[in-house]
C-alpha cells in the first residue's frame, strides 16, 4: 500500500506524535515566555532607543518663552553684581537648571579679588575622544553703570535682561533641546563669572579667563564655540543678530548662518570679521587661539557697541525684549550644532536588540524541537 519511503516518514510522524505531555508543557512554557518577551519587553527597550528626531524637529524645539521665563528668573535676584551673595544664588539657579537636565554640572570657583565666584559648567558628553568640544557660554552677572561702591551696588537695581540674562537663557535653551541627544563631539555650557568691571574694575572676562586658561592647561581642543552676550533688544531693522570672528573662527559660524535660511528662521544674521571687539567673553577664547564667535544683537557707532540704550542700568528689563528675535537665534545656533555634528542614531541599535532577541528565542524553540525528534525517532 505505501512505498517504503512512505513507511518510514509515517513512522516519523508517528514517534513525534508519542512526545510525552511533560515535553509539549515544556515547549508550550518555551513558547510563552518567548511571545511574552517579544511582545511586551522588546517594544519597551527600544522605545527608549526611539529613532532620533530629526534636525527641524530639534530647532523646533527652542522656545522663545520658556527663555523670557528663565530672563525673570534671573532678573529676580535684583543685581547679579559679581561681589553680591545675589550674583552667588543666581549661578545656583543656572546650576540647577542644568541638573534637571540631568548633564553633568560642576562649579568651578577661584577669586575675584577678595570675592569668591564660580563659572557654572555643564557637559554633554560626546562618543569620540577624537572630536574637538563645542561650548555655549554667557555671562550671569550684571551691574548698574552708576554703582561707585560696594554698598550702592547692592542698593542699586541691576536686572541684566539684556546684559546678559538673554545669553544665559539661550545657553540653557541650547542645553535643554540638545541634552537628550548623542554626538560625537562633547559639548559644554558654560555661565561665566566676572564678565563685568564692577565698581573697582577689579572684574572684566575673569570668569572666561580663568576658564580658557584651565582647558589650555589641561590640552583640551575646540571644533567651535560660541559667546551669546546681548541678543534680546531689536531695533527697527528687526531681527538682527551679528556674529562678530576674527580669522580662526572654525565652522561653527557658517553652520549656523546656513541654518537660517536651511529652517526658514526669520532673523537676519551677519558674520562680521573685527579682531578689536575684546569686550565680551569671546575674546579670551581668540587669545588662546580657540575658534570662538561672539553673537550679539545688532552693533552700532565706531566701536560697534550693541544698540540697547538700557544696557547697564536699571531698566534693562525683560519687557524691552524681543522674545521673536531671542527665540530665532537660538533656533539659528541649534542649526548650527546640527550642521556642524549630526547626533548618532539610535534605531539601528533598537533594531539590533530586537533582532538578537528573535533570533535567541527561535534557536531555543528550534533546539527544542530537534531534540524531540530525535527522542522520538530512538
Amino acid at each position: 500500500m505505501f512505498a517504503a519511503d512512505d513507511k518510514q516518514g509515517m513512522s516519523k510522524l508517528g514517534s513525534l506524535a508519542r512526545v510525552s505531555p511533560r515535553d509539549l508543557w515544556q515547549l508550550m512554557a518555551v513558547s510563552t515566555v518567548f511571545s511574552l518577551v517579544t511582545t511586551s519587553v522588546v517594544p519597551t527597550l527600544v522605545a527608549g532607543l526611539e529613532v532620533s528626531p530629526s534636525g527641524q524637529e530639534i530647532v523646533d524645539r527652542v522656545s522663545g518663552k520658556r527663555m523670557i521665563a528663565t530672563i525673570q528668573e534671573l532678573e529676580g535676584f535684583g543685581s547679579r553684581a559679581f561681589y553680591l551673595d545675589s550674583s552667588n544664588g543666581s549661578a545656583e539657579y543656572v546650576h540647577e537648571r542644568f541638573a534637571q537636565l540631568g548633564l553633568n554640572v560642576e562649579y568651578q570657583e577661584f577669586l575675584v579679588g577678595p570675592h569668591h565666584v564660580r563659572n557654572v559648567i555643564a557637559t554633554l558628553p560626546g562618543s569620540s575622544n577624537s572630536e574637538g568640544v563645542l561650548l555655549f557660554g554667557a555671562h550671569y552677572d550684571s551691574e548698574n553703570r552708576l554703582a561707585d561702591s560696594y554698598d550702592a551696588g547692592a542698593n542699586l537695581s541691576a536686572p541684566g535682561a539684556d546684559d546678559d540674562a538673554s545669553g544665559v537663557a539661550a545657553v540653557v535653551e541650547l542645553a535643554t533641546v540638545l541634552s537628550d541627544q548623542h554626538f560625537p563631539n562633547t559639548i559644554k555650557f558654560v555661565a561665566f563669572a566676572a564678565e563685568e568691571m564692577g565698581y573697582d574694575d577689579s572684574g572684566g572676562l575673569k570668569g572666561s579667563s580663568h576658564f580658557v586658561e584651565r582647558e589650555r592647561n589641561r590640552g583640551v581642543v575646540y571644533t567651535g564655540s560660541a559667546i551669546l552676550d546681548m541678543i534680546g533688544y531689536r531695533g527697527a531693522n528687526g531681527n538682527h543678530v551679528v556674529a562678530v570672528v576674527n580669522s580662526n573662527e572654525g565652522p561653527l559660524p557658517k553652520a549656523t548662518l546656513d541654518s537660517v535660511s536651511r529652517h526658514g528662521l526669520e532673523l537676519q544674521l551677519d558674520i562680521k570679521l573685527n579682531t578689536t571687539v575684546s569686550w565680551s567673553d569671546h575674546y579670551p577664547f581668540w587669545v588662546a587661539g580657540y575658534p570662538s564667535m561672539l553673537l550679539i544683537e545688532e552693533l552700532d557707532g565706531p566701536r560697534e557697541f550693541p544698540i540697547n540704550p538700557y544696557y547697564h542700568s536699571s531698566d534693562d528689563t525683560s519687557d524691552k525684549l524681543s522674545e521673536s528675535q531671542m527665540e530665532n537665534t537660538t533656533m539659528a545656533l541649534a542649526g548650527g550644532v546640527l550642521r556642524v555634528m549630526q547626533p548618532l542614531p539610535r534605531e539601528d541599535f533598537g533594531s539590533w536588540i530586537e533582532l538578537g532577541l528573535v533570533v535567541f528565542g527561535a534557536i531555543i524553540i528550534t533546539g527544542i524541537y530537534i531534540r524531540r525528534r530525535k527522542a522520538g525517532q530512538e
